[in-house]
């Protein structure tokens, strides 16, 4: 769910034996079918694996997205989510939620065997953050990202050895998530 960027490229090169089927509701986005997710036009019981990358802070209602992804998986069928936490608005004007992992976890109610992995680390999230000012349409700030891009790269062990220290789990850039039906 959600066509196209590095996931699908590197699946469809990676896993030649697999039916990878790409939806989407942007046909910028070049999917195999043009479909809303909260919509889903597929049999009951049809997919084995569905993958939702980056995609449910952008929809009006992902309870319902939630609930079709559920309707279309197989029994004991597996969702792989991801959404951002701590991170800048994208995709400006549908850039709708952020989701705690308590958010996510009442989401994937109906699922079984849910496991909700932070992205980052509580000081790792703080770097990241600064290195994403790269992405900002000022330059002042695109500098700054740099700068910060370049010190992460300095201080990776001081992150490796902050992250081991600092265990409070209350920031992070984002979550991914598996559950089975």
């Amino acid at each position: 769910v959600g066509a196209g960027g590095d996931t699908e490229m590197f699946i469809k090169k990676k896993f030649k034996n697999i039916n990878l089927i790409s939806i989407d509701n942007q046909k910028i986005k070049k999917p195999d079918i043009l479909m809303d997710v909260n919509n889903l036009n597929f049999q009951d019981n049809t997919f084995d694996l569905v993958l939702i990358l980056e995609v449910i802070e952008h929809l009006k209602e992902p309870n319902i997205a939630i609930d079709q992804i559920y309707r279309v998986l197989k029994p004991n069928g597996t969702i792989i989510l991801s959404t951002p936490f701590a991170l800048e608005i994208h995709g400006a004007p549908n850039d709708f939620y952020r989701f705690t992992k308590y958010g996510l976890k009442f989401l994937l109610k109906r699922f079984k065997d849910i496991n909700i992995y932070e992205r980052n680390s509580y000081f790792e999230s703080i770097l990241v953050l600064y290195v994403r000012l790269i992405r900002s349409r000022f330059k002042t700030d695109k500098i700054f990202g740099f700068f910060f891009l370049i010190l992460f790269f300095i201080i990776l062990p001081i992150n490796y050895i902050f992250s081991k220290l600092i265990r409070s789990d209350l920031i992070t850039t984002g979550y991914v998530c598996s559950a089975k039906k």
